[in-house]
């Protein structure tokens, strides 16, 4: 199973976070691949800790989405995310993550980054992880090895029919 988080913003932030039409299209890609996969988009961190800890099933995967103004709440949740599912991955994508990389990838709280268009890498990374296969088979992902930072070639998007 794979969950996606669309982190909360502030309380005191002048807008709202709504849930984005990235992660309805991911959701509808995995889900047309025969992968479950479930959207948590609340309005704080405490119900969005709340909804993570009512999954009952074994989740082998986390997705964050978010702009820059969401990175803080969605480290904070990857961190107890690693406490509360120590055998799980997580993986952070979006317009943020995609130029925040680097820097994402030095927190111990995140596998793994997808930079740009996230449906064929996401589902790729499943799958690789699901069956041990090499992960530099998985288009436009960053992610730590022996302690470096290795990545992949960017994926173009318009190379395939969703």
């Amino acid at each position: 199973m794979i969950v996606l988080i669309n982190p909360p913003v502030s309380e005191k932030a002048a807008f709202p976070a709504k849930c984005t039409w990235g992660l309805g299209c991911l959701k509808t890609f995995l889900s047309k691949n025969k992968i479950e996969c479930v959207i948590i988009d609340e309005k704080n961190i405490e119900l969005t800790i709340q909804k993570i800890s009512e999954l009952n099933k074994k989740i082998f995967l986390f997705g964050f989405t978010g702009m820059s103004y969401q990175i803080n709440s969605a480290l904070k949740l990857a961190s107890y995310i690693k406490k509360k599912f120590p055998d799980s991955h997580v993986c952070f994508g979006g317009s943020a993550a995609t130029g925040l990389k680097e820097k994402l990838l030095l927190n111990n709280s995140v596998d793994f980054v997808i930079s740009g268009e996230g449906e064929i890498p996401l589902f790729t990374l499943y799958s690789c992880l699901k069956n041990g296969d090499d992960l530099e088979k998985v288009p436009a992902l960053f992610f730590k090895n022996s302690g470096k930072i290795k990545n992949n070639n960017f994926y173009n998007l318009s190379l395939i029919n969703i």
